[in-house]
């Protein structure tokens, strides 16, 4: 994902929607419709509801490290280097 520009609006947006995407896009933006974003995107309620969920099960330090790693934009080949398999970041992705 590092490196592209990541648009998606609908075919019937404005002109001027289309041209602001454009821009952000071109500063490294992810850009998304309204209408999308908002049905991707958990509203207030949704994420407040999740307040009552019971904790996760803690992360490895291995998984702590490769989702900083992920996190700071590093790809598999970053992620495997000094390790035996180019599979294992696969698993963690």
């Amino acid at each position: 994902m590092q490196d592209e520009q990541k648009t998606l609006l609908f075919r019937d947006s404005r002109p001027s929607e289309i041209t602001a995407g454009l821009q952000a896009a071109g500063e490294g933006l992810v850009v998304l419709s309204p209408e999308l974003f908002e049905t991707l995107w958990p509203s207030s309620s949704e994420i407040a509801a999740l307040d009552g969920l019971p904790p996760g099960e803690p992360l490895t330090a291995h998984e702590s490290e490769v989702l900083a790693l992920r996190a700071d934009g590093a790809g598999n080949k970053e992620l495997v280097r000094g390790r035996e398999s180019q599979s294992t970041p696969r698993s963690f992705t």
